[in-house]
């Protein structure tokens, strides 16, 4: 037997990192909003509307799919980007989940 003595690696914990994702989304947001020439014009990512109104990125694009979300722009087929201002009179509107 070897005397080798092994530390234990912590443990990964998924839900550590995802909070730690979604800070830092909030964090970039949030300076996005305070440089921005037109905070309410101004492109969101689904990751970041998902940080602002609280719901998660799979609820959001559901949401999306069913055209009951908010109105979101498609630059091109893979990509989804929301204006702030859609964002806020969806969620103006009681449409939020």
């Amino acid at each position: 037997m070897s005397d080798e003595i092994y530390e234990e690696q912590p443990a990964c914990h998924h839900a550590d990192t995802t909070e730690r994702d979604e800070r830092d989304v909030w964090n970039m947001l949030q300076y996005k909003l305070l440089t921005a020439a037109d905070p309410d014009g101004m492109d969101m990512t689904p990751e970041e509307v998902a940080v602002y109104t609280g719901m998660s990125v799979q609820a959001l694009a559901m949401t999306r799919h069913r055209g009951a979300g908010p109105k979101c722009l498609r630059p091109t087929p893979r990509d989804v980007r929301y204006r702030k201002r859609d964002v806020d009179a969806w969620m103006d509107a009681g449409s939020g989940e």
